[in-house]
């Protein structure tokens, strides 16, 4: 029963920790997209 549980956390923070790491790539997927599109100009520091 306890091995069972253990099991059962382990895989829910498998999930959340691939979930975290899909959304942390697609956010800079996103941004990369952006930097492209948008015109050099616009990043003058």
């Amino acid at each position: 029963m306890y091995h069972s549980n253990v099991s059962g956390r382990s895989s829910e923070l498998r999930a959340l920790l691939i979930a975290g790491f899909i959304r942390r790539i697609s956010f800079v997927n996103n941004g990369w997209r952006e930097l492209k599109e948008t015109p050099s100009s616009n990043w003058k520091i």
